[in-house]
């Protein structure tokens, strides 16, 4: 395996293009086939990065874009590939694990009554922090064996939470084993004990970009990867020097671990960092003292970079300074889409930005995810389900009837006659109470005539959500997509123009979330759920849940989160949210076991949530010329305290 030590900035940037450059030459002649080469990056955004690359580079080389390009896949697709492979157990998915550990909370309170004996209270919230320790632990090689020796040997035997972890990570595995399946730290366990180098005979080049950490069973399947004959393995830094002297709080101490633990020992410099790139890799995150790094400071006149530090009264006031000084650079020759603006949080940012980019009329591309409970789409069909829950309330009524998604969007006329009927009859909710009402009125009346018809169906769809009682999660399911194709939401998805629109991307990403949902409620038929329960879940999925949004136009502005900015060199950086409390986030407590514990069995969730943080911050103050870091001094009305790393 070789390294490859890369600046952060332009002149890395142009090494990477080298490097691809020296492939394509290696195919002077038709047929122009690439996929030979496997790039392996850490996101799907650099991914799409590495392939329009390669594709304006061949069209620059060969003066044709008819090439077969390389393997280029991330890290997870490649795993599951792998998995796939080996004809094994059946990967879970995230939905199907927490359906499953939410069941094993529930059963294990009702059981031992500890807790309070409330399953159905505590079960959702506590079983989220069950599952999210058993994936630290599992992904560290830390099985229950091992957690329940640790764990008798330690001051925390004993005490309800670590008994409840450790029993349920037992169980876990077991139903795991009894169903045939397996998570990703079982699947990555599985990869690297029965690797096979004839995995990667297809291949003659094997490129690693993007990656400064991995876990322990992540770096074993990975060892095996560098083991290939031509594997190059890409690290942004300025010097080899500056990895091995990482100390303690560095952000490059993940970067040297991560070396460490795949067996590489050295580094190949390729291309050079310029002398003010060179100084700011070395004072940046120093041990040393500020007057000592003052001392090797040149002179203000020969330093070429501009690092500009502002605070703004609120978030708004913020956005909307980024927004002018992004206009003001954009009018003096800017490229647009070489200039990035990143926020530690962009679904808290995202949208202020959008509207106040907007009105500047600065054109942007936002980064591809977002919530999928942020989309008119899902809102939509939540309000659905909101009037069952409520009985027919007022409000959920009119939300239901006003949306543009559903089949009440062909008239109108029905949501103001609703909304007279409601406020002429004093009503402000009730399924029975509105019905009578209804027939109560002679025809035409007050236009009621048009709401009898919509209201009964609507009553109808709905009645199967109202039944008492709990039912499994396969029949919620089963309600759900009957409930949904009465809707007619796919129809009048299908009518909106463009193929990226993102309601057609939030409905593809809707239904792929139900039909998992319905898979996991295939496997796990014991457990069962009311209706506010199911809810409840439906809705926290549809929070975790992303959609990607491929925009029409990748050419303005990159509006990005911290980790997806990775990948290229930018002419300007503007990071704002810098905040204590978001960067670095403040993780929640861990309250199964002490910090001390964890970090002997392997696990340093904190810490190197810490560092990969710093990390992303030091690479970007090292990636542009010109950086402005920014931070509201309030939000709402709650004073904040600038991040650490800003000192």
């Amino acid at each position: 395996m070789k390294v490859l030590l890369v600046p952060c900035g332009d002149a890395g940037w142009r090494e990477k293009q080298r490097l691809l450059g020296g492939l394509l030459s290696q195919r002077p002649a038709p047929p122009f086939l690439y996929n030979d080469v496997l790039l392996l990056v850490p996101s799907a955004r650099l991914l799409r990065t590495y392939g329009t690359l390669f594709l304006d580079l061949a069209e620059h080389t060969h003066g044709t874009g008819a090439i077969v390009p390389p393997d280029i896949q991330t890290l997870s697709q490649f795993f599951q590939r792998l998995c796939r492979g080996l004809g094994g157990p059946t990967l879970i998915d995230e939905n199907g694990r927490l359906i499953l550990f939410e069941g094993i909370v529930k059963e294990l309170i009702t059981a031992t009554g500890g807790f309070g004996g409330k399953p159905d209270l505590l079960a959702p919230s506590l079983s989220a922090a069950v599952a999210s320790m058993v994936e630290e632990l599992s992904l560290a090689g830390v099985f229950p064996e091992r957690l329940a020796a640790t764990v008798a040997a330690s001051e925390s035997a004993g005490k309800r939470q670590v008994t409840l972890l450790v029993n349920a990570y037992e169980r876990y595995q077991r139903i795991l084993a009894d169903k045939g399946l397996v998570d990703p730290a079982g699947m990555l366990a599985a990869l690297a004990d029965r690797f096979d180098p004839a995995w990667l005979a297809g291949y003659r080049t094997v490129i690693i970009d993007g990656i400064h950490h991995a876990n322990e069973l992540q770096a074993r399947v990975l060892r095996s990867i560098a083991a290939h004959s031509d594997c190059t393995l890409i690290i942004d830094a300025a010097s080899l020097d500056a990895i091995r002297s990482a100390g303690e709080y560095h952000p490059l101490r993940l970067v040297k671990e991560f070396l460490a633990s795949i067996g590489a020992s050295g580094g190949e410099i390729s291309g050079s960092a310029d002398a003010d790139e060179r100084f700011l890799a070395d004072a940046l995150f120093s041990d040393r003292s500020f007057d000592q790094v003052a001392e090797s400071a040149p002179s203000p006149d020969a330093f070429g970079r501009d690092l500009r530090l502002a605070s703004a009264v609120n978030t708004r006031e913020e956005v909307s300074w980024i927004a002018g000084e992004v206009k003001r650079s954009l009018r003096n020759g800017t490229a647009p889409d070489s200039t990035l603006v990143a926020f530690p949080s962009l679904d808290e940012y995202g949208p202020l930005v959008e509207e106040v980019f907007n009105d500047f009329g600065i054109p942007f591309n936002r980064a591809l995810g977002r919530q999928l409970s942020s989309s008119p789409v899902a809102t939509a069909l939540i309000s659905l389900l909101t009037a069952s829950h409520e009985d027919f309330s007022g409000p959920s009524l009119l939300r239901v009837f006003s949306s543009p998604f559903l089949k009440f969007a062909e008239d109108r006329s029905l949501t103001p006659a609703l909304d007279r009927f409601l406020r002429n009859s004093r009503i402000t909710g009730g399924k029975d109470r509105i019905l009578y009402a209804l027939k109560r009125h002679a025809s035409g009346e007050e236009g009621t005539d048009v709401l009898a018809a919509p209201l009964s169906d609507l009553a109808a769809a709905l009645r199967p959500f109202s039944e008492p009682g709990s039912a499994a999660l396969s029949t919620w399911m089963e309600r759900l997509n009957a409930l949904v194709a009465w809707s007619g939401m796919a129809q009048r998805i299908a009518g909106l123009p463009g193929a990226f629109n993102i309601n057609l991307q939030a409905y593809r990403k809707l239904e792929e979330t139900i039909a998992s949902l319905g898979w996991a409620g295939s496997l796990f038929p014991e457990y069962r759920y009311t209706f506010s329960e199911w809810l409840f879940l439906l809705k926290k999925t549809f929070m975790h849940a992303r959609f990607q949004v491929p925009p029409e136009d990748e050419g303005g502005v990159q509006v990005l989160g911290m980790e997806e900015s990775m990948g290229r060199a930018w002419a300007e950086v503007y990071v704002g949210g810098l905040i204590d409390g978001k960067f670095p986030q403040r993780l929640p407590q861990n309250i199964f076991l002490p910090e001390a514990t964890l970090e002997t069995l392997g696990v340093r969730t904190l810490e190197n949530a810490r560092l990969n943080a710093a990390y992303q911050f030091y690479r970007l103050m090292l990636a542009a010329p010109r950086i402005s870091l920014t931070w509201p001094t309030a939000v709402g009305d709650k004073p904040t305290v600038k991040s650490p790393f800003l000192s």
